[in-house]
């Protein structure tokens, strides 16, 4: 996350993560900082709302370097892709086969 807050120092940053004990750890660790944090399953339209519901949407960009399964991919897209403000950018990070 250090890269995000160095290359837009003034961006409200946001960071979702399935696993809830390693987002523990980092903000323990004090590598959060500044960053507001989300947890859950990015496949689950539930906990994907939630999160919308939590940080507002209206995304300049999105990054989705999450689950590399086609599925969990595909459903963030579908929910994420209407969040994001026209002419910004949403990149996904996959996975060779």
């Amino acid at each position: 996350m250090n890269v995000w807050r160095e290359l837009f120092p003034k961006a409200e940053l946001w960071e979702a993560e399935f696993d809830a004990k390693c987002i523990e750890k980092s903000m323990a660790e004090g590598k959060l900082n500044g960053i507001h944090v989300l947890t859950g399953d990015q496949g689950d339209i539930t906990t994907l709302d939630h999160w919308i519901e939590k940080s507002g949407g209206d995304f300049d960009v999105i990054i989705d370097d999450g689950g590399h399964n086609n599925c969990q991919i595909w459903t963030s897209y579908l929910k994420l892709w209407p969040q994001l403000k026209s002419g910004g950018l949403y990149f996904i990070e996959g996975e060779e086969q």
